[in-house]
């Protein structure tokens, strides 16, 4: 067995801080691999952190569509979500977030933003608080819908506390 560690802060060209939001992809060639997400708050500031279990693209429930149960606005106490979408194969995702408890056919309860083309391999993130037009005080689901399989992780920065979570992918 051999292992390896990455530490953002410490490689070069890797923007981390506050706000910072992003999305890796990890190849090796053994036959197969292991990895663990792992985001934490620096322990001079009170850290917490969480673990997450990494998605493999070539699992044969990856769908074009993933819902993504949770996800923060700035929702004024400093909670806050980011969407990390992976293409599988080319396409373009489309993201619809909805407020919860609310119907998304009525005005002002969902609010859906489209990426520009992505190549298979490629990354974009839906960084709520960037969001143009977005109502920053939402707490709801986002559905993504792309013309090629995707799969996507959510992360949170609750203040004090850092989680993540994979989106769910599902067939229509």
């Amino acid at each position: 067995f051999e292992s390896a560690s990455f530490f953002l802060p410490a490689e070069s060209g890797v923007p981390c801080g506050n706000g910072a939001s992003g999305s890796a992809i990890i190849r090796s060639t053994a036959a197969n691999i292991v990895a663990v997400v792992t985001s934490a708050r620096d322990a001079s500031s009170g850290g917490t952190g969480s673990q997450t279990p990494a998605i493999n693209e070539t699992s044969s429930s990856i769908t074009t569509d993933v819902a993504v149960p949770l996800v923060f606005g700035k929702n004024n106490s400093s909670w806050e979500s980011g969407v990390g979408v992976y293409a599988v194969e080319a396409g373009t995702v489309t993201a619809t977030f909805v407020k919860a408890g609310t119907d998304p056919s009525v005005a002002g309860n969902s609010y859906t933003y489209t990426s520009s083309a992505l190549s298979a391999g490629s990354i974009t993130n839906f960084y709520v608080p960037g969001l143009s037009g977005f109502d920053q005080s939402l707490t709801g689901a986002v559905y993504l819908s792309s013309t090629g399989k995707i799969i996507a992780l959510v992360t949170y920065d609750m203040g004090s506390a850092l989680g993540s979570m994979p989106g769910q992918n599902y067939v229509k």
